[in-house]
């Protein structure tokens, strides 16, 4: 190789958990010798030729020709390191919930507009405000009727209650009026 030249192929990998401390952090070496088949080539190993021009003292243009030996290093680096951090976790299961609220609009949006039994996912989906209501009115209309009459049913020999004991409500006279 130091005679005709060569080129050697240098990979190192860098494979780093940086939640551990550097030092655990040890690069790996591989190398290659990058050799083109002789056939293929003028020459073996690593050469080329330049040529180096000047013009003499008789004004005359010349050139040297040069044709040079080495050895030519490919250095390619490769890695990755990671550490763990804490906000493009949450970031990503914030992502991960908000893609669920997404999901629950396009289901509504398929159901409501496109499917053929959209109607039918209407009715059970949304309940109108004016059905409901008369419902309502009518229960209690209802109760204000069971009230009134218990109020009318009030006998004047009702009991009450109070902390000194069980008192009777007092009579009328026949001349007053409640």
């Amino acid at each position: 190789m130091a005679l005709q030249g060569g080129v050697l192929g240098i990979v190192i990998d860098w494979d780093c958990n940086l939640d551990w401390q550097v030092r655990f952090c040890i690069p790996t070496y591989q190398f290659y010798g990058l050799y083109v088949d002789s056939k293929e080539k003028v020459s073996e190993g690593f050469n080329f030729r330049y040529g180096k021009y000047y013009v003499d003292a008789n004004g005359t243009e010349r050139r040297h020709l040069f044709k040079v030996f080495g050895i030519q290093l490919d250095i390619m680096v490769h890695g990755k390191a990671g550490k763990f951090d804490i906000i493009p976790t949450m970031t990503t299961i914030g992502s991960g919930i908000g893609i669920f609220g997404v999901a629950t609009v396009v289901c509504d949006l398929l159901l409501l507009h496109i499917l053929p039994r959209r109607k039918y996912y209407k009715l059970r989906k949304f309940k109108h405000a004016e059905e409901e209501m008369n419902e309502q009115m009518t229960s209690s209309e209802d109760n204000l009727e069971e009230k009134q009459s218990t109020i009318q049913n009030v006998n004047t020999n009702d009991v009450y209650k109070t902390s000194a004991g069980l008192h009777h409500l007092p009579q009328p006279s026949s001349g007053e009026s409640m």
